[in-house]
This record gives structure tokens, C-alpha cells and sequence, in this order.
């Protein structure tokens, strides 16, 4: 294939920075954009609304699922290595036709992402600010504030942005992993160790457990994002795939660690009203933190932001990519020459992005944002995972 998209990585001439990122900034890159803070305090209610009390279960099935999508972009990875991501896979294995579904279907995924994130992330902020100091600030000035720090670091370079996306999530895993700690010690008082793996403790049985996996799905996805960065990464075809596996089972592990943690520190028998409270992990927080909850609230905050810089960088390389080959514009190909970073890319999709922000918002209510997008996102994932499983099979025994 001789398309720009797929040229060797040791190629020569102006175009995004190759080599730079290390194993580290690869792993965190799948990571952030996972988003642990945000999977575990936005979703977790509503999978716990499916399977009660039995979450931990869901979210052990829902790793394992993951593990095996994981697989697929492994192996892609390994035997071709591009900016493209899914694009690429499909386009490879099953045409250019499905290769341009995909591409659509990317199109209601990544660049969605921060949209969603960062619209909930000011929902939280104004709500917060409003209630601790009777300031009441706009939940869009502090969603595009943040979509501005976006913009700067991930135009300045891939370096930066990921070193930063490394801080940022190691913040938030680490906030994460010592409030759950804190709910082991200071458990509910009907809360037994052995009760979040009792299916019988799931609110619609086995098809709770069920839902509870497939609404996972979200929030476990985005380790694919390390994917395009393909270019950028030293030794791509070993470094990738072990970022790949390395972010699924860490994520994975404090997902399981979390949700196993948020039902001991609320208790088995009060699992509905887990699932319909504004922020369990709030009120867990405030109870045996006091006003230390407020690092909770620093570790969404810290999360929103990762996950908007490494969704960003990841959709600005496939736009890139699926410039070079004629899919897209050309003018997406330009390259910024001081920080190597693809410039119009980078401005379509802030822009994209602060227009679904604020028009998503002020349409459904910034406090529906992250629900209305998730939606969206899931079924473009669910379609993209499905095409990439189907394009794997074929491209190996082709």
C-alpha cells in the first residue's frame, strides 16, 4: 500500500515528530484517556442501577471483554503501525469502503469526547463553586477554560501534552486508590467482603450482570487511542502493544478495586440508592474525609482534562492520516514546523469541540451532557469494535 497514511516510519521530510514518545507516554496516553476518575464516579452509578450490590462482577466480566477487543488492535499494531487507527485497520482488512464507515463512525467517538467530558466537568464546577462560596459562574466558562489549556498543549507538541496527560492521571489514580482504601478501613455497616460477588445481590439478576458488562463498555474504552500515535512512538510495534494491554489491565484493576470499594463503603442492602444519588462518591468522600472531599472533585478535574488531551491528540492524528490518503481535506496534513504537531487538525476539532460543548449543553442541560454524548459514543464504538474484530480475521488469513 502506498498511501501516505502507510508509508515506513524511518521516512524522511517535515511531518509529525517521530520517535519522541516512550513506553511511558504511550501507556498513559491509553490511560488518561480512559479516564479513570471519570469511569469510576460517572459510571459506575448507572451500572450499579443494573447490577446492584454484584457491580464488581460486571466490571470483572467487562475487563476480560475489553482484553479480547485490546487483542485486535494489538495485532494491528504490530503488523502496521499508522496514524489512522481504526480507519486504517478496517480499510486494510476489509476495504475502503467499510474503511470510510469506520472513519464515520469515528467521527461520533473521539471528537466527542471531550465535548462531553469537559461540558460535565463545568456542570460540576459551577455546581460546587455555586454551593461552597455562592459564586455562580457559568458552567460554559469553566468547559471551554479547560478546552483552551487543550488547545495550547496539545498544539505546543506531543510531548508535552502527553507528559502532561502522565501527571494529570497519575493524580487522579492515585486520589482514586486512597479513597478507596478509605472506604475499606470505614465500611457500611451492612457490608460484607463476600457480597459484591453474590450474583444473587445483582438488582435484575443475571441480565443485570449482563447489562451491567455492556454498559461498561464506555467506560473501559479509549486504550485504542495510543493507536495513531503510532508515528510519533519509538519502536511503535513493541512499545503500542504493550500500552495497549498495559492501560486495559491497570484501569481495570483500580475499576474493580473502585466499584468493589464504592459497595463497601455504601452498603450492600442500599445499592438503588447508589445508583439514583447526584454523587455517591461525594458523599462517601465527605464521610470519611470531611473536607478532604474536595480532592475527589480534583481528580475529575484531572480526568476530564487527560482524557480531552489524549482524545484530542488521538483524532487529530487519524484526521491526519485520513488527509494523506484523500479521505479528508488535504489542508489536514499541514504540519505545525516548530512543534511538528498537525496544526488544522488541531484547530477543526477545538473547534468542533467548543461548538457541541456549548450547543449540546444549552440544548439537553449541561447536567445531561455527559449522558446524551456517552450514548452516542457507545453505539460508535460498539460498531467500530465489531468492524475492527471482522477486519482482523480477515487480514490474517489473507
Amino acid at each position: 500500500m502506498t498511501d501516505a497514511i502507510q508509508k515506513p516510519l524511518t521516512e524522511s521530510g517535515p511531518g509529525l515528530v517521530k520517535g519522541k514518545l516512550g513506553l511511558g507516554d504511550v501507556l498513559f496516553q491509553g490511560i488518561t484517556h480512559i479516564g479513570p476518575a471519570v469511569s469510576v464516579v460517572f459510571t459506575l452509578p448507572f451500572i450499579v442501577s443494573y447490577a446492584g450490590a454484584a457491580a464488581p462482577i460486571a466490571l470483572i466480566g467487562a475487563v476480560i471483554v475489553m482484553l479480547f477487543v485490546a487483542n485486535t488492535v494489538s495485532e494491528f499494531t504490530r503488523y502496521m503501525p499508522s496514524t489512522g487507527g481504526y480507519y486504517s485497520f478496517v480499510r486494510k482488512g476489509l476495504g475502503p469502503r467499510w474503511g470510510f464507515l469506520t472513519g464515520w463512525s469515528y467521527f461520533a467517538y473521539d471528537p466527542l469526547g471531550p465535548a462531553a467530558v469537559l461540558g460535565f466537568m463545568g456542570f460540576l464546577a459551577e455546581n460546587v463553586l455555586k454551593t461552597g462560596t455562592g459564586v455562580d459562574i457559568p458552567w460554559w466558562v469553566f468547559a471551554l477554560a479547560g478546552l483552551l489549556v487543550t488547545w495550547v498543549l496539545i498544539y505546543r507538541g506531543i510531548a508535552i501534552s502527553t507528559k502532561t496527560a502522565l501527571i494529570l492521571g497519575t493524580l487522579e489514580v492515585l486520589i482514586m486508590v486512597a479513597l478507596s482504601i478509605s472506604l475499606l478501613v470505614s465500611p457500611a455497616h451492612s457490608y460484607h467482603w463476600t457480597a459484591p460477588f453474590n450474583i444473587s445481590n445483582s438488582l435484575q439478576g443475571i441480565h443485570g450482570i449482563l447489562y451491567g458488562i455492556v454498559f461498561s463498555i464506555l467506560a473501559l474504552s479509549g486504550f485504542e487511542s495510543v493507536a495513531p500515535l503510532a508515528r510519533e512512538t519509538r519502536d511503535p510495534k513493541r512499545l503500542l502493544p504493550r500500552a495497549i494491554f498495559g492501560s486495559i489491565i491497570l484501569v481495570g484493576i483500580l475499576f474493580i478495586f473502585a466499584g468493589y470499594a464504592g459497595i463497601a463503603g455504601w452498603g450492600v442492602d442500599q445499592a438503588k440508592t447508589f445508583a439514583t444519588s447526584a454523587n455517591p462518591f461525594y458523599e462517601m468522600a465527605k464521610r470519611v474525609w470531611g473536607l478532604g472531599w474536595v480532592f475527589v472533585f480534583i481528580a475529575i478535574i484531572n480526568s476530564v482534562l487527560a482524557i480531552a488531551i489524549a482524545s484530542s491528540n488521538a483524532v487529530t492524528r487519524v484526521w491526519h492520516g485520513m488527509g494523506s490518503v484523500g479521505v479528508l481535506p488535504k489542508e489536514l496534513t499541514r504540519i505545525q514546523p516548530r512543534f511538528r504537531t498537525p496544526s488544522n487538525a488541531i484547530h477543526l476539532q477545538i473547534g468542533i469541540s467548543a461548538v457541541l460543548t456549548v450547543a449540546v449543553g444549552l440544548w439537553v442541560g449541561a447536567a445531561d451532557i455527559y449522558g446524551f454524548l456517552g450514548d452516542i459514543i457507545t453505539v460508535a464504538i460498539v460498531i467500530m469494535y465489531g468492524l475492527a474484530n471482522i477486519s482482523l480475521f480477515v487480514y490474517m488469513r489473507r
